[in-house]
């Protein structure tokens, strides 16, 4: 869950750079979605709330999305 977290907000300016402008599909929530089931079910399979996940990728890539909503 570290090097997730350690790597989330570069993971995610590359894919909304990369894809965001050019699909409708929303590719970011996609990953975002992504991301969000696969740390929940490592914290399942670690008989762990699948909360926690949540929170802290939110907690880590807030910053990115609050700059990017401001460009």
């Amino acid at each position: 869950m570290l090097i997730v977290l350690w790597f989330m907000p570069k993971w995610t300016q590359f894919i909304i750079t990369r894809l965001g402008a050019t699909r409708v599909s929303e590719p970011e929530v996609k990953f975002i979605f992504f991301i969000l089931f696969f740390l929940g079910g490592l914290a399942t399979t670690a008989k762990s709330e699948a909360v926690l996940p949540a929170y802290l990728v939110g907690l880590v890539v807030a910053g990115f999305f609050c700059a990017t909503k401001r460009s």
